[in-house]
């Protein structure tokens, strides 16, 4: 199963963000191992960088960017994806560039803690803790 994580799925992660570390750590996890094909789009990298120079040294937020892009695909955010964003009406404009990356790079699922963003999106949306739930045997 291909599956594009939002950026709050990765940042739970990275800053311990209780109480959802654990699902979105386990999701991160079975990434890893093959058992899920993981994405997220460059502009997630750029964003998460942005975040963690505030919470952590520079050289520390590249080394964690550079370790979870070798098991989760960085996918471009192509210029049709802006074009997307840009005649939807729906207000939250990252999350619905973020929703034409998934459905450029051909997701089954995104995976965020922030499904409204993504209720239009044509795609599957869980949680982290739906998805482990749906795929207990994962």
């Amino acid at each position: 199963m291909r599956l594009f994580l939002d950026a709050n799925v990765l940042l739970d992660v990275l800053l311990a963000r209780q109480p959802f570390v654990n699902d979105s750590e386990r999701v991160l996890s079975l990434c890893a191992k093959k058992v899920f094909d993981g994405c997220c789009s460059g502009l997630t990298i750029c964003n998460l960088m942005y975040i963690l120079r505030k919470h952590c040294p520079m050289d520390v937020a590249r080394r964690c960017m550079r370790d979870f892009s070798t098991y989760v695909e960085i996918v471009d955010v192509k210029s049709t994806a802006v074009a997307s964003a840009l005649q939807s009406p729906n207000p939250d404009f990252e999350d619905v560039v973020q929703a034409c990356c998934a459905g450029e790079c051909g997701v089954d699922a995104i995976v965020t803690r922030d499904k409204k963003g993504f209720i239009d999106s044509g795609i599957l949306v869980y949680t982290p803790a739906e998805l482990l739930e749906k795929h207990a045997g994962a």
